[in-house]
């Protein structure tokens, strides 16, 4: 009966209520994590695509190479570059694996700078002398993304979707 007194209504409408309802986030945190489980955490726009995803994985890498997967699991599901994480539904946070074509630890195909900042986290936990601070900064490493280019992603997104 509720049915039959509601107003028709079109395509646009019924996709903009959708979008009234839903919730709206500023950034979303993905954590990328390698065969070796080292994990590299960086926050994107939620338009941005899964190949700047990419690109923030092949810039920590020394020599990134030419065959890239990044896919999600359970079931495991390959992301195509070109879609957005809002798609795909990986906002407001997600967990990526990268898959690597050759069986070389992580550690070994990072950069010296990302190694860096992985061997000073590392050791700012032990020096902490804490146990648990250790085994946490152990388990997801965490490498910083180059802000300044996260920044270009950020104002490139939000100029995408002022345009929208």
């Amino acid at each position: 009966k509720k049915d039959e007194d509601a107003p028709f209504k079109t395509k646009q409408m019924r996709e903009l209520e959708a979008l009234e309802k839903e919730r709206v986030f500023s950034y979303t945190l993905i954590r990328l994590q390698f065969p070796d489980r080292t994990t590299l955490v960086a926050a994107f726009h939620p338009n941005e695509t899964v190949g700047a995803v990419a690109e923030v994985v092949a810039g920590v890498l020394e020599a990134p190479p030419k065959q890239l997967t990044l896919f999600t699991s359970p079931p495991r599901t390959v992301l195509s570059p070109a879609n957005t994480l809002r798609e795909l539904g990986l906002v407001p946070a997600a967990l990526i694996y990268v898959s690597l074509p050759a069986n070389t630890p992580t550690q070994e195909l990072l950069s010296a700078k990302a190694r860096l900042l992985l061997d000073e986290s590392m050791a700012q936990a032990l020096a902490a002398g804490s146990a648990a601070a250790a085994a946490k900064a152990m388990l997801p490493a965490s490498v910083p993304v180059d802000a300044e280019a996260s920044r270009k992603r950020d104002a490139a997104a939000a100029a995408a979707d002022k345009r929208s």
